[in-house]
C-alpha cells in the first residue's frame, strides 16, 4: 500500500488498479471481482455532480456455495432454517470490509454507497416478528388486549417467509438505523450501519456493490 500512499500524494490520479490494490487479498481467492467507471448521472447519488468521478466495486460470491447435496449437509442459519452457505464466506466479508476501508483509508477516498444482497434463511420472517412485537408494544396503550392480539394474527398470517435473496442498500447520510422502530424489512439504512450489518451475514452474503467517490 506504501506506493499508492506516494502516489497520490504527489498528486497523481486514483486508477482501477489502486483500487484492485486494495482488495488483493479477495482477488488472491479467485472471486468474481470488478472494478468499473460509471456514469455519475445513471446512480442516483444527489451529492454527486457530472464533474465527479466514482468507482464501482462489484464483488459475487454465487460461484463459492457448498454443493447442492442432501438438504441436511447445508448450513442451519441463525434462524434455524437451512440454506447454501459461501465457503469461507465469513472470512471473505471480513476481507471486503478490509478492503473498503483501505479504499478510505490509503486512497482518501469516500464511501458514498453499499448495496448488499444475501440468502434470506428465515431472517425475513424473524425481523418482520420482531418489528411487529415492537409496533404492538407502542399501540397497546391506546388500544385493548383483546385488540392487540387481534390486529396481531391478522398481522402474522400476512408475513409469508419473504423472498429468497434479501438487499440492502447503505447511504452516506441517509440517517436510518436498525434500532429504529420500524414494522418493515429496512432496504435502505444509513452507512454508519454498513460495517456491523455486512459482516452478520457472513457466509449467507451473495453479492455486494461498493460505491466511490474521489474527494474534490
Amino acid at each position: 500500500m506504501k506506493y499508492i500512499k506516494e502516489y497520490n500524494e504527489h498528486g497523481g490520479g486514483i486508477s482501477i488498479s489502486d483500487i484492485e490494490n486494495c482488495f488483493i487479498d479477495i482477488i488472491d481467492k479467485d472471486i468474481h471481482f470488478k472494478v468499473s467507471i460509471p456514469r455519475v448521472n445513471s446512480l442516483g447519488f444527489g451529492q454527486l455532480s457530472t464533474f465527479d468521478k466514482v468507482f464501482l466495486v462489484s464483488i459475487n460470491l454465487n460461484h463459492r456455495t457448498q454443493p447442492l447435496q442432501n438438504l441436511s449437509d447445508q448450513s442451519l442459519s441463525e434462524y434455524d432454517v437451512r440454506y447454501r452457505a459461501v465457503i469461507d464466506g465469513k472470512e471473505i466479508t471480513e476481507m471486503i470490509i478490509d478492503g473498503i476501508s483501505k479504499c478510505e483509508g490509503f486512497l482518501d477516498l469516500d464511501l458514498i454507497g453499499v448495496e448488499s444482497r444475501w440468502v434470506n434463511a428465515g431472517e425475513w420472517i424473524y425481523t418482520k416478528k420482531k418489528n411487529l412485537e415492537k409496533h404492538l408494544a407502542i399501540v397497546s396503550k391506546h388500544i385493548t388486549p383483546e385488540e392487540v392480539e387481534s390486529l396481531r394474527k391478522h398481522s402474522l398470517s400476512n408475513i409469508g417467509t419473504g423472498p429468497g435473496i434479501l438487499d440492502r442498500f447503505y447511504i452516506k447520510g441517509y440517517g436510518k438505523k436498525l434500532s429504529d422502530n420500524s414494522i418493515t424489512f429496512d432496504t435502505k439504512l444509513d452507512m454508519s450501519e454498513m460495517e456491523d450489518d455486512i459482516l452478520s451475514k457472513g457466509d449467507r452474503l451473495r453479492e455486494v456493490d461498493i460505491y466511490f467517490s474521489v474527494k474534490r
